[in-house]
């Protein structure tokens, strides 16, 4: 019992809920998580209690559950057979009180009078619910109630709000308090989880004696995206033809090839523009019946194609890559054929000033940086420029050692860093590549510190065979000096991996753009990547409202039903 009571204790406040949808209870537990409070009371004045008690039991262990509004011994027993770890009773009911002692529960009876308060001391209790707070008397009905029963602790509940909350947590037999202004019933039933996260987040700052905990959350601003531009998101870099060996033939002995369009930039774009968002793309592409090709793909995804530059020139070309997928133990390999593509000619001349002023994040890669020397000076140029007229820079190391030296990639990268308002960077590459040193969070950290870079995201994945993985990540956020990740998506059923970096590039972008969240911009990263590994091509096909579901369904202990299809 007392282990429940300290946890009480350390909380200082436990939302009481009252939920009429079952399926409502994980994203309600998310939220209260999210909100720095994982404990809650669920009250018995609905028929689905102990079904919401079950479920968020299973999904979050680690969360503290309580009953709240037990009347009876047939209640209690339910609610513990659910899972529930302590009961409160809005009045002293020695029969549920004897029960739940003779079965080790933790129970608050509500206790309002000394006579309350002296029959759970002969039941053998110190710890009560004060109910109904305000009503019966409020912070100087305890501190009158103190004076005789100093050994007594209270849970004052009801009428408990932001206004009075640190006044009652002052008084020392105070235990907790028990509120619910933050998990009002209108905002369950709208599914406004966000803004329950908020209200927790603003309470659990009053409790530290915060001003506001809103100025450490997940958000993310850039002025920019507070303008009206009518490209939410641009994208620079090649855009290739992937020709792939059949499944389990080589390169070098199989007959026949598929082909599809890709390219690290195009592939992110691909990602936004398939979430609902304006996303461009920025390139120089042979007109020959490959480029046809590969445009035709590109605006079937919903890419802007109005700065996709067309070569004339007869010798015009698209530059290629062989894919060969592996079976354990042989890995994929790749092979590059796009040395003097029309690409590598592009030149920021060919660029109208229109391109600078409507868009409002600029996306580029490393990979586009090694593709020549010329590359290397263009994006430099594009990066200054965009960034010269008030765009978000995007920026995604992407190291690739088929392309260029450690060396050449530190050296050029690290001029365009300070620069850089998003950066995408691999464990693996800061530590190789940039030498970085120190744990992972000090390593993302430091391009902070050192740059200016505003957020700094780093996947992690871990590859079991070419066939199964596990992907998450990490984003640290510069304005609230925070990380954020969740549990990663595991026994991934991997398709085709190739482009599900780029999908989680894009998955990130779009929680920033569309919800300015880094929590948002993690799940949506996850998702987006976990989703492009099942499906063949370098480009993302999955719309807002399956990415929605699958990270919904990833919450711990949600059940995908199979008749949603």
């Amino acid at each position: 019992m007392d282990s429940v009571f300290n946890r009480l204790k350390e909380y200082k406040l436990v939302p009481v809920v009252k939920i009429e949808d079952a399926e409502k209870a994980l994203p309600l537990a998310q939220a209260l998580r999210e909100g720095g409070l994982p404990c809650m009371e669920v009250t018995f004045r609905t028929a689905c209690a102990a079904q919401v008690i079950r479920s968020i039991t299973s999904a979050f262990p680690d969360m503290l559950i309580g009953a709240g509004t037990v009347l009876t011994t047939g209640q209690a027993e339910e609610a513990v057979e659910a899972g529930a770890q302590f009961i409160v009773s809005p009045g002293l009911n020695p029969t549920v009180v004897r029960w739940c002692l003779e079965h080790g529960v933790p129970v608050l009876p509500g206790c309002s009078t000394p006579t309350d308060i002296e029959t759970a001391l002969g039941l053998g209790l110190n710890v009560v619910k004060f109910f109904p707070a305000e009503s019966s008397g409020g912070i100087g009905k305890i501190k009158a109630l103190s004076a005789p029963y100093s050994q007594v602790q209270f849970m004052p509940t009801g009428g408990i709000n932001e206004k009075n909350l640190s006044a009652y947590l002052a008084n020392p037999n105070v235990l907790a308090c028990g509120g619910s202004w933050m998990v009002k019933e209108d905002l369950i039933r709208s599914d406004n989880f966000e803004e329950i996260t908020r209200l927790c987040r603003r309470a659990v700052a009053l409790i530290k004696g915060e001003k506001d905990s809103s100025s450490k959350d997940s958000s993310v601003s850039f002025p920019v995206l507070d303008q009206e531009r009518p490209l939410d998101a641009l994208g620079f870099g090649e855009l290739l033809l992937r020709l792939s060996a059949e499944r389990g033939e080589r390169i070098a002995w199989g007959e026949r090839f598929r082909k599809f369009a890709g390219g690290a930039e195009l592939n992110v774009m691909a990602g936004l523009a398939q979430l609902g968002l304006n996303a461009g793309i920025l390139s120089r592409l042979a007109a020959n019946p490959m480029g046809d090709y590969i445009r035709a793909q590109v605006m079937s995804k919903g890419v802007d194609c109005r700065y996709l530059e067309a070569d004339l020139a007869k010798d015009a070309r698209t530059g290629l890559y062989f894919y060969e997928s592996g079976s354990s133990p042989r890995k994929p390999t790749v092979v590059y054929d796009r040395k003097n593509s029309s690409f590598t000619e592009f030149t920021v001349q060919s660029v109208p000033k229109q391109a600078y002023e409507s868009t409002k994040l600029f996306y580029t890669s490393g990979i586009s940086m090694a593709c020549s020397p010329n590359c290397r000076k263009q994006v430099e140029s594009l990066i200054r420029s965009f960034k010269e007229a008030g765009c978000v820079i995007a920026f995604d190391v992407n190291y690739r050692a088929n392309l260029w030296s450690e060396e050449e990639a530190r050296e050029a990268i690290g001029s365009i860093l300070p620069l850089v308002d998003i950066l995408f960077v691999s464990e693996e590459t800061s530590r190789r590549m940039f030498r970085k040193t120190g744990n992972l969070e000090e390593i993302l950290r430091s391009y902070s510190t050192q740059y200016g870079i505003s957020v700094v995201a780093t996947s992690q994945r871990t590859v079991h065979n070419t066939h199964s993985q596990t992907f998450g990540s990490i984003i640290y956020g510069a304005k609230a000096d925070a990380f954020f990740t969740e549990p990663p998506y595991e026994g991934i059923e991997v398709v085709d991996r190739i482009g599900s970096g780029d999908a989680f590039v894009s998955g990130v972008l779009y929680g920033i753009l569309e919800c300015r969240d880094l929590r948002k911009a993690v799940s949506y990263g996850n998702a987006a990547c976990a989703a492009k590994c099942t499906v063949e091509g370098d480009l993302p096909c999955i719309n807002r409202s399956e990415l929605e579901s699958i990270v919904r369904n990833h919450l711990p202990g949600a059940v995908s039903s199979e008749m949603n299809r």
